[in-house]
């Protein structure tokens, strides 16, 4: 199989690998920032890990994104479907034609603190 089905199929099954990193508790943080590479226009399987993980009640939650021409396509629902119980703002989505200004300007407008 592909590296590419097998990561479609992995989307399908909703796979969450097991973490080696990411287990600390984020109980001490109000605002976390989520990111992933846009896989097949969804979150990649280990951020669905982490977020299945931990409880974000109460949580601001910023996603943001990496990808190659296609935006945030279903990322921000898919965070927000997982961390039901929290505040989303919204976040940027960010490839390699994004000028580092584009990136400081989204950080400075966000209203999380």
């Amino acid at each position: 199989m592909t590296a590419a089905k097998e990561v479609r199929n992995q989307i399908s099954r909703e796979f969450c690998p097991k973490l080696i990193y990411g287990n600390d508790s984020i109980s001490d943080y109000d605002t976390i920032f989520i990111g992933s590479p846009n896989w097949f226009k969804t979150i990649a399987p280990p951020v669905l890990s982490f977020l299945r993980r931990h409880d974000f009640t109460g949580k601001k939650v910023i996603p943001f994104c990496t990808h190659g021409g296609v935006g945030f396509c279903q990322i921000e629902n898919d965070i927000a479907k997982e961390c039901i119980k929290s505040i989303i703002i919204p976040g940027i989505a960010v490839n390699g034609a994004t000028m580092p200004e584009e990136v400081t300007n989204c950080l400075k407008s966000l209203v999380y603190k």
